[in-house]
């Protein structure tokens, strides 16, 4: 789905309802703006951020402040 909205005063923008309902972005919902070239921003709710990091991370058990104190320590 695409919709054309306009930015108004103080650069707010209006998400319209049809398109946060695609979204599944909820009044209160915290989101992330991120600038990606120019002319495009990418909005992200932050659970679907959280939920993109996790996919990257490797699986099982693991401790990343062990890794960082392992490169630290030279081991």
């Amino acid at each position: 789905m695409s919709v054309q909205t306009a930015v108004g005063p103080r650069g707010r923008v209006t998400i319209p309802v049809a398109l946060r309902q695609q979204a599944g972005i909820e009044e209160g919902d915290l989101v992330v703006l991120r600038f990606e070239q120019p002319g495009v921003i990418v909005i992200e709710t932050v659970q679907a951020v959280r939920d993109r990091i996790r996919a990257g991370a490797p699986p099982g058990e693991y401790d990343a402040a062990a890794e960082v104190r392992a490169l630290r320590d030279g081991r």
